[in-house]
């Protein structure tokens, strides 16, 4: 199904399988460290941390090695982790309501595993950025939602055993490798981990033993990870860190509150889910609150599927939390929120479920009509439905980035030599980086250590906020923006509308009006330069470049 759904996303977006642009990034430094450059952008440039996930960038390390063309196969990975996780999903809720009525319940078959499997593949949000963006949202997704589930079975054990305390710390411990939050992640589920041993089991020490492995496994994993990061990189957190999240942590609060209402308005079940959240994480709160006042009375007793209920509840919240700590992201469908997604219907089942089984006998006609009713719901009532999805979307924007970016970098392979190369500055970084031979410069910061440690607030447009003038001005790159280009005359059109709409929109320019600076308009002259074919490359060329071309045409794009 996930295969079905993920060639639907294809087909209506009317998008290739390339990927969005951060997964280029990801394939820049993978496709750099397969080849023997260590974790690097440009292949003779910095060391730098510009991914987000040090597990998938070695796990994609390993897919360039085998694969010269590797997009299918990363296609091939996400599904693969879509399906595990779905299907893990499905006999955990099935195994669950089977325990709670004691009677069996069809995994596949049961009510409660339809709707979890329709409220996934029926977003649109969901598919995409697991499968076709070619991230790491798809592994990450699978490992955070596993350890989830790994942690509910070991708090239930009861004495669990050896092998069974290092599986859960095994996923711990590349939750904590796949995604920076990952250790807040590890944190919050070795805590329900504990706490589900305690109230369970009512023996502390028990408890505390429980979790000694896994724990262990945590501390150092991370560690390891901070302390191979500042060997290696000089910093303890990734790049992506410094460039995107602003050190003004009130602006980062409300830019990730504004974030998290606009998604629980994309869809209309979710304001109720997370009402049933909360009341699940305050049912477990009054439980730990019962256990430490009446340690030892009958009082501290708690009715295990609350407490089940509640440890599920406290992972989704804090995953629900974490996107507003870092003050949200801009991409559409929004992507920090995916890793709860499948998960976010699991209290509502949990706490329903068994009601519904035990004490509704529905006639089969009357499930069937249940679940075409959900079906219908589900799919034509969300702000994104799968009706919206079409060449038209925004989200194609990001698939387009790339096919113009590949296109550009292989243009510019072919127009220039070896050793005349110049050097480009770019805001989107990754297509043009993964193609292109020459030096690239990330104007954003996300794959540039002196950008994105500079001085900033980091406000403005969300993760093009890092941007410094005097850094660029001190790197000073042949060519900034570079593009194919019809005719000049279009090129000074484009150029006064982007003028007019930086001026009217100043938070939009992530240039932060440079090109109206009188030392800029010193150092680059706005033109186009002839190149293979008889194409114009425009762009902002640096003066003292132009004087040393030689037997190519510029054409400068005067009063500009």
């Amino acid at each position: 199904m996930m295969l079905a759904f993920s060639r639907i996303s294809l087909q209506q977006l009317q998008v290739e399988n390339v990927g969005v642009d951060d997964a280029n990034i990801f394939f820049v430094y993978a496709k750099n460290f397969a080849e023997g450059h260590g974790f690097v952008y440009n292949t003779d440039g910095e060391r730098v941390e510009g991914f987000s996930s040090m597990l998938w960038t070695l796990v994609l390390a390993g897919v360039f090695l085998v694969f010269s063309e590797p997009e299918p196969a990363i296609l091939f990975l996400n599904l693969l982790f879509g399906a595990v996780t779905l299907s893990c999903l499905v006999n955990f809720i099935g195994e669950w309501i089977s325990r709670s009525i004691g009677k069996p319940i069809p995994p596949f078959l049961g009510f409660s595993g339809f709707i979890l499997l329709a409220w996934s593949l029926l977003s649109p949000g969901f598919v995409i950025w697991t499968t076709i963006t070619l991230m790491e949202n798809g592994l990450w997704t699978m490992l955070a939602i596993l350890a989830t589930l790994q942690m509910f079975k070991f708090a239930h054990s009861g004495e669990s055993s050896l092998p069974s305390r290092i599986s859960f710390a095994l996923l711990l411990a590349l939750v904590i490798l796949c995604r920076p939050e990952g250790m807040l992640w590890s944190a919050v589920l070795l805590s329900c981990a504990f706490l589900g041993h305690w109230l369970l089991d009512r023996r502390l020490g028990q408890a505390v033993k429980e979790v000694i492995i896994p724990a262990a496994t945590c501390f150092f994993t991370v560690i390891g990870l901070f302390a191979f990061r500042i060997w290696y990189f000089g910093y303890p957190f990734p790049n992506t860190y410094y460039a995107k999240v602003s050190p003004d942590r009130a602006y980062n609060l409300i830019e990730g509150a504004k974030y998290s209402v606009r998604f629980h308005l994309s869809h209309w079940v979710l304001p109720v889910l997370t009402l049933v959240i909360v009341l699940g994480v305050w049912k477990l709160s009054l439980s730990v609150f019962r256990r430490i006042r009446f340690p030892d009375s009958n009082n501290s007793a708690q009715h295990p599927s609350e407490i089940s209920w509640g440890l599920i509840s406290a992972v989704l919240l804090v995953g629900g939390i974490i996107p507003i700590l870092v003050g949200g992201d801009h991409f559409q469908f929004f992507r920090f929120y995916q890793v709860v997604w499948p998960m976010l219907p699991l209290p509502l089942l949990m706490f329903v479920g068994p009601i519904v089984a035990e004490r509704i006998n529905l006639s089969l006609r009357s499930k069937a009509l249940g679940l075409i009713l959900v079906t219908g719901l589900l799919l034509i009532l969300p702000r994104d439905s799968w009706f919206d999805i079409g060449p038209s979307h925004r989200i194609r924007s990001e698939f387009n980035i790339v096919k113009r970016d590949r296109a550009l970098g292989d243009i510019l392979n072919l127009s220039f030599t070896d050793t005349d190369r110049p050097s480009i500055g770019v805001v989107a970084a990754g297509a043009i980086a993964l193609v292109y031979d020459g030096k690239v410069i990330d104007m954003m910061g996300l794959n540039n250590l002196d950008m994105a440690h500079a001085e900033g607030d980091r406000k403005g447009r969300k993760n093009h906020a890092a941007f410094n003038k005097d850094v660029l001005l001190r790197q000073s790159p042949e060519i900034l923006t570079p593009f194919v280009v019809e005719s000049i005359e279009i090129l000074a059109t484009a150029h006064k509308e982007l003028l007019a709409n930086s001026k009217k929109h100043p938070n939009e320019d992530v240039l932060k009006g440079l090109r109206r600076e009188q030392r800029f308009l010193d150092a680059y002259q706005l033109g186009a330069l002839r190149i293979l074919d008889g194409k114009l490359l425009g762009g902002w060329f640096r003066r003292d470049y132009i004087e040393s071309l030689s037997g190519r045409l510029f054409y400068p794009v005067i009063d500009s």
